[in-house]
């Protein structure tokens, strides 16, 4: 068995996204798609290349332990494309790839053949500063701000006025809730159907390194970017002074903690100044 295979099954590859979903086979070679799908029957390949026809539909083929793999020399970057599943009961379904790397907007559910290829304009990993305090704001980015008709603010537009409002109130980090794509509009990212793709309502990978490189390039070298809701609080629970429980950590709405990390090289905790809370104008 490839070793990229057995890291997978046995729960400890950290880049499962290589082995798994859709890939450039190489110049006018089209895409490799690889699925883990152990008790399907058949699994068959569409989309905008064959104009979504199922009796023209790709099939995949069952190679080991559960997983399938096709290439489909006509599909090209930016299509759209579903897998057609069958399952032991013999009945058909239509599924996504959750290991795309973008999906078309709703109500379409479809993936997207993408490449996660965004050169960065600054460099994502910078050394921890120690002579400020921490200070955490935490947002969804799709709902943070939004235009007047409704419409998601994409990266660069987020960033326009979410990296001032941020450097303005000298915060050190800001706390993205999941950036990953997910089905329902109302909610905040909690149901992930895209493990690798950033939300298309914010740009999609483009969207979103537009907006890190602009924080980044704020004049403000300890704005660090972290990810999901639960961090903050199970940092806390580990770190701070005095100790509380995961629960007792809980911010206020438009707020956080500021924290002293004089002592986190020696002692690695963070004391807590104060509680903060802060409140923002809408536009009109």
């Amino acid at each position: 068995m490839r070793p990229d295979v057995e890291e997978f099954f046995c729960g400890i590859s950290f880049d499962a996204y290589r082995l798994l979903g859709s890939h450039p086979a190489g110049p006018g070679r089209g895409w490799l798609f690889t699925l883990w799908a152990p008790h399907a029957r058949r699994v068959q390949l569409l989309g905008d290349w064959n104009g979504w026809d199922l009796y023209s539909a790709a099939e995949l083929t069952f190679c080991e332990d559960g997983l399938w793999r096709g290439q489909v020399p006509q599909a090209q970057l930016g299509q759209l494309y579903k897998y057609n599943i069958q399952g032991p009961d013999g009945s058909w379904q239509l599924r996504a790839d959750p290991f795309a790397f973008a999906f078309e907007a709703l109500p379409g559910t479809a993936s997207r053949l993408a490449e996660p290829n965004y050169p960065f304009a600054a460099p994502l990993l910078r050394g921890a500063r120690r002579d400020a305090p921490v200070l955490i704001y935490e947002l969804h980015a799709a709902s943070w701000h939004r235009h007047w008709d409704g419409r998601y603010y994409t990266g660069p537009e987020l960033a326009k006025s979410l990296v001032p409002y941020l450097v303005e109130h000298h915060y050190t980090h800001v706390e993205f809730l999941p950036l990953a794509e997910y089905p329902f509009d109302g909610s905040w990212g909690y149901q992930g159907c895209g493990y690798f793709a950033p939300t298309q309502r914010i740009g999609g990978f483009a969207g979103f390194a537009a907006l890190v490189d602009a924080a980044l390039a704020a004049g403000e070298p300890q704005l660090v970017i972290v990810a999901h809701g639960g961090t903050q609080m199970a940092a806390l629970e580990r770190f701070a002074v005095p100790h509380k429980n995961y629960y007792s950590w809980c911010a206020p709405a438009a707020g956080g903690f500021v924290l002293d990390a004089a002592d986190w090289i020696h002692q690695k905790t963070l004391r807590v100044v104060k509680t903060v809370q802060y409140t923002k104008e809408l536009p009109c």
